[in-house]
């Protein structure tokens, strides 16, 4: 495959969540390299072996989105299951991130702050509050969870101050996070709610 060097873009790097392979729609993590016209492909040059063309991961536009998309509990569904019977490596069933709804304590108010715990499924637009517990497997890739198809994240959330503080400080970090670490949407799975648990 050439390209002329003023035509491509190359050496670029995704961790997830912005591209699929155009084939098998599969997330794809890793080198990539793009064309003038906006395409992209797998690998670092046009001079790699393999190559695969990527379609991007677009979100949804705020029309057609709404809060029931972000969550995914059921470990029943047909995306694990199908996910299992590609692995025949599973004896039993694995763990998906089951919703969690975070209590602060008192010595979390006394601190004015508190750690809140979420996932994102790699491809899809689909956001979990999860508990510390599941967040600790999830990043030690426990072998009972399908740590395979999410991307944990924590951060640290306001809870005292005036109103307006904590408003506009957890509006900033969310805006940080999602920015930072590529997590499009957040805004919209909280809600907008950034005196969540203000007292």
């Amino acid at each position: 495959m050439y390209f002329p060097a003023s035509q491509i873009k190359t050496n670029l790097y995704t961790n997830g969540g912005e591209f699929i392979k155009k084939d098998s729609k599969e997330n794809y993590i890793g080198s990539y390299w793009k064309t003038s016209s906006n395409k992209f492909y797998t690998g670092k040059t046009p001079d790699d072996l393999v190559i695969d063309e990527l379609e991007q991961n677009l979100p949804p536009t705020d029309d057609n989105l709404n809060s029931d998309a972000y969550t995914y509990t059921n470990i029943n569904s047909s995306s694990s299951k199908d996910y299992q019977k590609l692995n025949k490596s599973f004896s039993t069933p694995l763990l998906l991130p089951s919703s969690f709804n975070p209590k602060p304590s008192t010595e979390d108010y006394n601190i004015g702050e508190f750690t809140r715990y979420f996932s994102k499924k790699t491809n899809e637009l689909i956001y979990t509050e999860i508990s510390k517990d599941t967040y600790d497997k999830l990043i030690t890739q426990d072998p009972s969870y399908l740590f395979h198809l999410y991307i944990p994240f924590k951060y640290s959330w306001r809870l005292t101050g005036s109103k307006e503080d904590v408003y506009f400080t957890n509006k900033k970090v969310t805006e940080y996070m999602s920015k930072t670490f590529n997590l499009p949407m957040l805004h919209k799975f909280l809600k907008e709610d950034y005196i969540k648990f203000y007292i």
